[in-house]
């Protein structure tokens, strides 16, 4: 979200200056990229951003995006971006099941064996 914090009367124009420089060919999409005459009593503007994961198991990314006031350039603000790509594991919901009741309840558990035996 992007916001004039400023004083009444003053106007924000504002842009997306820079980007992470990971992505599936660098594919970042904001919407809106830019920003003209924002007013403090505008309240903020909700910016979408997409994009292209990159397609790589077990991997990491960081980066930052950078949004910067146009006419004052010495004002801007980095947001922080993370992004963690996880191995897909075969997923067995009874197991699962089983292991997140018996991780809440380990009564529960306990019971399930006494009855095996």
């Amino acid at each position: 979200m992007v916001e004039n914090i400023g004083s009444n009367g003053t106007l924000l124009d504002w842009e997306i200056v820079r980007e992470p420089n990971w992505g599936y060919g660098h594919s970042w999409t904001f919407k809106p990229k830019s920003g003209e005459n924002l007013k403090p009593d505008d309240g903020p503007v909700t910016v979408q951003v997409t994009c292209v994961v990159p397609d790589r198991k077990n991997k990491n990314y960081s980066g930052r995006i950078k949004i910067q006031n146009m006419e004052y350039p010495d004002d801007y603000c980095y947001i922080d971006v993370y992004l963690s790509i996880s191995k897909n594991k075969p997923f067995n919901v009874y197991f699962d099941l089983l292991s997140l009741l018996f991780e809440h309840f380990p009564m529960l558990e306990k019971l399930v064996n006494l009855l095996k035996q």
